[in-house]
């Protein structure tokens, strides 16, 4: 029976079940909190959110992966023997799409921190899937860190086009297609920047030819 039932518990731990319980508690949480429009609160509510769904759906351990880890490469010594406290990488995979989902329709950042909140998942161990890119552990866990990462930027952009201020739009046109900021100049005539002796070289030392100096602020 005892067997029976574990199983059924691990069925009952679908996406599909996570996306109708991390809903329940968001809007459990805008309740307790008198929260009408979460779209309307600062990010740190959100954070605030994300732990609060956690403690009611992902404390319990349910995104790791049982018994013997499978799309892990198994020359590493004794990943193969057990589940090493590793994650279910489709499930995690699954979260994160959600995740990002529910930022983007509450305008809020998607952040990475924002994820290991929610899910329970260390930072450290996403910024290792990140720096593994798929050598030792998992091709999965690459593709998850490259999905947040990106979530991540996208995110900080989508803020800057709800911006009504021109130097946020020039802010993403100068990351998208290295159009110039005001600034921008000033910092590559810095990185260009010759030395003194340099510039007497070029120009000469004998008193009579001015040196150029660069424009002051």
């Amino acid at each position: 029976m005892a067997g029976k039932k574990k199983e059924a518990e691990r069925v009952e731990d679908t996406p599909e079940v996570f996306e109708n319980d991390i809903d329940l508690y968001l809007q459990m949480f805008c309740e307790q909190y008198g929260i009408e429009d979460m779209t309307q609160e600062p990010q740190s509510r959100w954070s605030a959110a994300m732990q609060y769904i956690y403690k009611n759906v992902f404390k319990n351990g349910c995104l790791k992966l049982q018994g013997k880890l499978e799309g892990y490469n198994n020359d590493v010594k004794g990943l193969n023997n057990s589940s090493c406290n590793a994650y279910d990488l489709d499930k995690v995979n699954r979260v994160a799409d959600y995740y990002i989902y529910l930022c983007n329709l509450h305008n809020k950042g998607a952040t990475i921190r924002g994820f290991c909140f929610l899910t329970g998942i260390a930072d450290e161990t996403i910024y290792e899937w990140g720096r593994d890119n798929g050598r030792g552990l998992s091709q999965a866990s690459s593709e998850i860190y490259k999905k947040l990462i990106t979530a991540y930027e996208d995110s900080g952009e989508n803020k800057l086009w709800s911006n009504r201020n021109p130097v946020a739009q020039m802010a993403i046109q100068n990351r998208r297609f290295g159009w110039n900021l005001p600034g921008v100049s000033k910092e590559k005539a810095v990185t260009t920047a010759r030395k003194p002796e340099e510039i007497e070289q070029m120009y000469g030392n004998d008193g009579k030819t001015a040196i150029p100096t660069l424009p002051e602020d």
